[in-house]
């Protein structure tokens, strides 16, 4: 009678960690490359140990070789077989609720790339020049257009200082020194928008646009904003003188249409004086009585 409770204890506590593992086998093909695969193996290879073990004392037991196992013992190996299955368990889903969250977190990395991804390539894209710069002056971003356009080499874009990029670049310029003015202002106050335009010794113009980078309510850089306007710079500059060609041709001609109507009338008054007094003299012997019929239709005539 002992024997058979024995026995029974001991195949109830086999039967449990048989039930474990099948419970944690189905975690199997979810563990694959992941960074639980080592920690689980271990815990599935000490379960199969238990189950053995358990299954060896059960064998024994039936076959007679264990025979004085008294029942509390046996009543050990059945709690001993639950603890462990219910440790497994515990273990399946606390590891089930980890793969959830990594899974979570792969697709939020996933997203993230994505994001990075598309903002570069619009960085890239754009006509601007971009370059970003943190607090302590460290450049933090650019794209290959800022380093087009300001002819920085690759050693002052890799030592990503921004100390050396503008030291690079002043020899470059006009008015350095006003260049560095704006630059040391904006770095003072980080909060601050700025808008201007930088001209070059080589006859370019760039426009310059800053803004602060924002994390939340807080400073965390500044953004620069370069922009090569040196043609439609050319263009208006055209333009204007274009302009003023022709407001210069317009006022020659309204003058010059002003001195022929001048000289018309001089003319005109110069002429018409002369052929009153002809006129008048005319009309004056005409009416006179000393003259032939013939000679007054003449006169009538003129």
């Amino acid at each position: 009678m002992h024997t058979v409770t024995n026995a029974a204890f001991i195949l109830l506590g086999t039967f449990v960690i048989y039930l474990a593992l099948v419970h944690a086998a189905q975690l199997r093909p979810q563990l694959v490359k992941t960074e639980f695969t080592t920690t689980w193996q271990w815990l599935i290879n000490l379960t199969r140990f238990f189950f053995a073990a358990y299954w060896a004392a059960f064998a024994l037991v039936v076959i007679g070789e264990i025979r004085y196992l008294n029942t509390i013992t046996s009543f050990v190996f059945a709690v001993g077989g639950i603890f462990v299955f219910f440790t497994v368990r515990a273990a399946v889903k606390i590891t089930d609720s980890l793969l959830a969250e990594l899974s979570n977190l792969k697709n939020l990395d996933a997203a993230l790339k994505k994001s990075v991804s598309l903002l570069k390539a619009v960085i890239e894209s754009t006509a601007d020049g971009i370059l970003v710069v943190d607090q302590s002056g460290k450049i933090v971003h650019s794209n290959e257009k800022f380093t087009q356009m300001w002819n920085l080499p690759e050693s002052i874009m890799t030592a990503g200082e921004d100390a050396k990029a503008i030291a690079f670049v002043l020899e470059q310029l006009k008015s350095p020194e006003k260049f560095l003015k704006k630059v040391g202002e904006l770095y003072e106050q980080p909060h601050e928008t700025s808008y201007d335009t930088i001209e070059f010794k080589d006859g370019k113009l760039f426009e310059r646009f800053s803004q602060p980078q924002m994390l939340g309510d807080a400073c965390v850089g500044r953004v620069w904003s370069f922009r090569d306007v040196t043609e439609r710079n050319n263009l208006e500059t055209e333009r204007r003188k274009l302009l003023e060609q022709e407001k210069a041709a317009r006022t020659d001609a309204e003058n010059a249409a002003k001195a022929r109507d001048d000289l018309v009338a001089i003319v005109s008054h110069d002429l018409k004086n002369p052929l009153t007094s002809i006129l008048a003299g005319i009309d004056l012997i005409r009416t006179g009585d000393r003259w032939d019929p013939r000679d007054k239709r003449i006169l009538e005539l003129v």
